[in-house]
């Protein structure tokens, strides 16, 4: 009996509220799809939600969504969480179709570098580029009224490579691997057909976990020789195409200027700092 009259009383409830249809909620939905961005943010900063200057099919929308949820909020707070679970989905799905650009952004990248050495020491001259490479982690958090500002992390393998000679008879290649933080603004471009173009600025930081010191034939490990850590001055160039969505293929050209020395060193001993210049391909997410 108990459970006949909660039936009862369920059909009852539903019948006096007029649960909205799903019809009404999809053309809803479907007007306030058109929606941009701008348009929310001054509806949430003016709180003229029924102003007069409002689209009247977008009035019309608002108006039907938030009747249908002071039908709802009658409901137990179980059943009504259930029902704006279902609401909020699909706004989730429906409304950022309208974005273009995440806040928050991730990806991978291996980029080739071509690395050389510089020395203050009247021994020692710098004896070309070595080619070595870097692939990791791209994170990028954007923001600015279009996104055209970001600020650029990631978590890299970075393998620095040079050689510096003294005279004709001996070469010495340092070849050191590291674990890079770097720290970046990016400054975008809008959108140009497929294309997005930056620049970028910041710092590289980097955390010595490997080294080896090639002289001659020999080899030797020279990880204790060198600096924990090293900073180099990062400046480069460079474009997206968007492949779909939120996807883009990233190409660019980093110029990495050391500025602390590679060695370990007493004051009257010269220094010797890393350089290089990095093709940096990746895709974006």
């Amino acid at each position: 009996m108990g459970k006949k009259l909660g039936n009862s009383a369920s059909f009852n409830l539903s019948h006096s509220l007029k649960l909205p249809s799903w019809v009404a909620w999809n053309n809803s939905l479907s007007i306030l799809k058109t929606f941009a961005l701008k348009d929310w943010l001054s509806i949430l900063a003016s709180k003229r939600l029924f102003s007069q200057d409002t689209n009247p099919m977008k009035k019309q929308a608002i108006n039907t969504l938030t009747q249908n949820f002071m039908i709802m909020s009658q409901f137990k707070p179980a059943k009504f969480l259930k029902i704006s679970a279902i609401a909020t989905l699909m706004l989730l799905i429906y409304l950022p179709s309208k974005a273009q650009d995440k806040p928050f952004r991730l990806g991978l990248h291996f980029s080739p570098n071509f690395g050389w050495l510089k020395t203050d020491s009247d021994q020692f001259e710098n004896d070309g580029s070595v080619f070595n490479y870097s692939y990791g982690l791209i994170t990028e958090l954007n923001f600015g009224a279009n996104n055209n500002y970001a600020l650029l992390s990631g978590l890299n393998v970075f393998n620095q490579s040079g050689a510096i000679k003294s005279g004709d008879t001996l070469q010495v290649k340092q070849k050191v691997q590291f674990i890079e933080l770097p720290t970046v603004i990016k400054l975008k471009s809008n959108e140009v057909g497929y294309m997005t173009y930056f620049g970028k600025f910041g710092l590289s930081n980097k955390f010595k976990i490997a080294g080896e010191q090639e002289v001659g034939d020999s080899k030797i490990n020279n990880k204790s020789d060198l600096l924990f850590f090293s900073a180099s001055l990062l400046v480069g160039i460079g474009a997206e195409y968007n492949l779909s969505g939120n996807t883009s293929f990233v190409a660019g050209l980093d110029f990495h200027n050391g500025f602390t020395n590679l060695y370990k060193k007493k004051a009257d001993e010269p220094s010797v700092k890393p350089y290089n210049i990095t093709v940096s391909l990746g895709i974006l997410f």
